[in-house]
């Protein structure tokens, strides 16, 4: 089973001939995992229960729209064990990150951590027209990333060992040799000397880590960095972080979609025209007030499971919104595409009109600025704004109100200096205090606890 997981993300499993065939082989996997979730899962056996719905009914697409949707809070509500479809001891153990409200315990089964060892290593490299056989580094947050003698004792190949089991003594050894992981805490500093030895070809984390790395090139503070690719995921990505990084490293840079709950969920292929999604792994419904959203429409993002025993999902509310794409490619691949992950529902802020404007419209504001120290927009309360600048105050912080006014109209918008030693790499561009939190019924985040950890 191992073996067919690797090779599943070895190979381009979600390039299906043709959507009749796409459609087929994705019902036959839902009516699997319907099956599977009856019978090992109690929390999903006592959902088809209440609906009187027998789990052989859902086959399709359209069956799987008689489910209910599902949230972090519908899982916390239940012991871990009967969110799980296989033993504890038996999974990969992760986390969300915790940064909307609290973190949360997630499980994968060593079949699914395989796949997508392989998937990383292997199809997504086929996808972005990358060679297979090249170094690979994950920036990776962690708070105390600068402690050595903490991360002395962080083996990163723990993980990796227990999630491909008996392949580890095939597939690891090339694993480890490809992909190394890295860890940032509050700036490039606690990289730099790693990234400049290591020199990969490939290297893969959150925007904002590769914003801190390109700022410490471009000053002169770490040389001898060319990847050939960069794949960035974690947040919401805009077009002149592209244009920023793929200038200082000159090489190609890609976006990707994720989430912890649910692993790998679209990713851009080497012609960038949208993120394709994963669609042999899990079902992706975009629905805008609970309808399908066509081709260029905004929605909520719900993800369903088609491969992850360990904790299997029906109708996830991840809680991001993102614009519907089509699916015409130059590629040739026929899959659903993402045409962008706008961000965070809760982190979407409100004009003077009443419109909502998203985390990816303000990163794209806030990066088109030359010069700026990194800024945090902070939604007070309503047509109440607060700029925060961890930098000393310049002309480009003038220009920025004036395009942020541009674009959320008529507000009340205060710039507050804040001391840059208080930031860490991990950082949100946009909260809203108006917000309510969708994780665990925190509603409203402290004002001095909005830079992200």
């Amino acid at each position: 089973m191992r073996a067919q997981s690797l090779y599943q993300g070895f190979a381009d499993g979600f390039d299906f001939k043709d959507l009749h065939g796409r459609d087929e082989a994705i019902g036959t996997q839902l009516a699997r995992m319907s099956a599977f979730c009856y019978s090992h899962v109690s929390l999903w056996k006592d959902m088809f229960d209440a609906l009187r719905i027998k789990p052989e009914k859902i086959q399709s697409l359209e069956d799987l729209r008689l489910l209910p949707f599902s949230n972090k809070k519908t899982l916390l509500e239940r012991p871990v064990q009967d969110r799980l479809g296989l033993p504890e001891t038996s999974c990969v153990r992760m986390s969300t990150s915790g940064t909307t409200g609290g973190p949360m315990p997630v499980f994968y089964s060593k079949d699914f951590y395989s796949y997508i060892a392989a998937l990383y290593n292997f199809r997504v490299r086929r996808t972005q027209g990358a060679p297979y056989f090249g170094s690979s580094v994950m920036i990776n947050y962690d708070a105390r990333a600068n402690d050595r003698q903490y991360m002395s004792g962080k083996p990163p190949s723990k993980r990796r060992g227990r999630g491909l089991g008996i392949l580890a003594t095939l597939f690891g050894p090339v694993h480890d040799r490809m992909t190394k992981r890295l860890y940032i805490g509050s700036g490039a500093e606690d990289i730099m000397d790693d990234l400049s030895r290591l020199n990969p070809r490939r290297v893969l984390g959150s925007p904002a880590y590769f914003r801190l790395v390109a700022d410490a090139v471009n000053s002169g503070k770490c040389r001898g960095i060319r990847p050939r690719t960069i794949l960035c995921f974690g947040e919401p990505f805009d077009e002149p972080t592209r244009d920023y990084l793929a200038g200082t490293f000159g090489c190609d840079v890609y976006d990707g979609y994720g989430t912890n709950e649910t692993g790998p969920v679209a990713i851009e292929c080497r012609y960038k025209s949208g993120l394709h999604i994963i669609q042999d792994s899990l079902v992706v419904e975009v629905l805008n007030d609970g309808k399908p959203a066509r081709p260029g429409e905004e929605g909520d993002v719900y993800v369903t499971s088609l491969k992850n025993r360990g904790m299997p999902l029906f109708r996830y509310d991840v809680g991001d919104r993102a614009v519907m794409g089509d699916s015409a490619c130059r590629c040739g691949r026929r899959t659903q595409k993402l045409e962008s992950v706008e961000g965070r529902s809760t982190d979407f802020v409100t004009s003077s009109d009443g419109h909502r404007v998203s985390p990816r419209k303000i990163g794209t504001i806030m990066h088109s600025v030359q010069g700026l120290p990194r800024c945090q927009l902070v939604e007070l309360r309503e047509f109440e704004y607060r700029l925060r600048v961890f930098g000393q105050s310049s002309d480009p912080v003038d220009e920025l109100v004036l395009a942020l006014r541009k674009e959320l109209g008529d507000v009340d918008m205060e710039v507050s200096l804040e001391n840059p030693e208080a930031l860490r790499a991990k950082f949100r561009l946009v909260v809203s205090m108006r917000s309510p939190s969708l994780d665990n019924g925190r509603t409203q985040p402290f004002l001095d606890k909005v830079v992200a950890s």
